[in-house]
């Protein structure tokens, strides 16, 4: 599930799931640099990483919540950008 509000200042995208939820031993690690929490996989363990670092260098966060057999929800905040236009007077 995606959802997508304005907090603030901020734009924040929630993406949540019902899967298996992710446990305390990995969560505090899950956002660092070549992390796995599964031997067994055969990702790179870059992915979270470099969204987490793709949101800071936005002005923004990322924060994970989770729970074991009901799923996780990644949540992140960044700032607005208001573009405004400006027309030159003749």
């Amino acid at each position: 599930k995606i959802r997508c509000m304005i907090s603030g200042n901020d734009v924040q995208i929630d993406v949540s799931d019902n899967g298996i939820g992710i446990s305390d031993r990995h969560i505090d690690r899950i956002f660092d640099m070549f992390y796995r929490s599964n031997e067994g996989s055969t990702g790179s363990g870059l992915g979270l990483y470099i969204v987490r670092e793709t949101v800071r260098k936005m002005g923004g966060d990322i924060h994970v919540t989770s729970e074991i057999d009901k799923g996780a929800c990644f949540t992140i905040s960044i700032p607005q950008i208001v573009e405004t236009t400006y027309k030159e007077k003749a």
